[in-house]
């Protein structure tokens, strides 16, 4: 779940040839593993900032903040069953981040992935970049988790 830029573990050096190889249209996808309590931990509230489950009448409020991904792929994603948790200030969107469970569409390689049971697939991450480095990141990932697993116990 964590953002390969940024990365704690990662070097200056390993993030600027990450950052160069996607300017130059490169595309992956990186793995990681993050245990549910490391996850919750970083989920301190932000003041000013709600986060909400983002709803079909938001979605031009996401496009807004995501305009590179299209109205169709985000309505496709909630109703696959996506959860995308929307971070609110002052009535505008800055920042959002989705999580789902079975299987992830990955549109930009042409490549679904499964997912086994219990294993949940965190993308599209973003953050205005006025709005960085203040926590909501960490807010969202624990909102998301924590809705998941929610979801998973009424089943």
């Amino acid at each position: 779940m964590a953002a390969e830029r940024g990365h704690p573990e990662r070097g200056r050096p390993a993030r600027v040839a990450m950052g160069a190889l996607a300017f130059l249209g490169v595309r992956r996808v990186s793995v990681y593993r993050v245990g549910t309590k490391k996850a919750l931990a970083r989920g301190e509230s932000v003041p000013g900032v709600t986060g909400k489950l983002l709803s079909h009448r938001q979605v031009s409020a996401y496009l807004a903040l995501r305009p590179d991904t299209s109205k169709s792929e985000v309505k496709q994603r909630l109703q696959d069953g996506a959860e995308c948790l929307a971070a609110w200030r002052e009535g505008r969107l800055v920042a959002a981040g989705c999580l789902t469970t079975g299987h992830a569409q990955i549109g930009y390689l042409g490549a679904t992935l499964s997912l086994r049971s219990g294993v949940w697939y965190a993308f599209d991450a973003f953050t205005l970049p006025a709005e960085r480095r203040r926590g909501i990141s960490g807010m969202i990932t624990a909102a998301l988790v924590n809705a998941r697993r929610t979801w998973a116990r009424q089943r």
